[in-house]
């Protein structure tokens, strides 16, 4: 169904948005700290696993985020388009 869909569309879209959002100052917070410190182990920390899988998940959320507008987008553009396919005048009383 229909809902079903569009449902199964926003909760997915929720958990790429709360995995980019967290991924991202978890990532800011662990691999490149505000000191000294921070930028001297930065080329290190680089390469940590924890640092690389939070890289991972900013990348793919990101991309994921990015996909869901564009498959958005396309949806209103062609519902717009079929609406305008079939009644063409909106004055027309049988658009109504």
């Amino acid at each position: 169904m229909i809902i079903t869909d569009i449902y199964s569309f926003v909760v997915i879209h929720i958990c790429w948005v709360t995995v980019h959002y967290i991924s991202a100052h978890l990532y800011a917070r662990h691999c490149t700290p505000w000191s000294v410190a921070g930028i001297a182990f930065s080329p290190v920390m680089t390469m940590a696993p924890h640092c690389q899988s939070l890289r991972w998940c900013i990348v793919q959320g990101a991309t994921s985020i990015n996909s869901m507008w564009i498959t958005l987008g396309t949806w209103c553009v062609s519902k717009l388009a079929y609406v305008s396919m079939i009644c063409p005048d909106y004055t027309k009383a049988k658009c109504k």
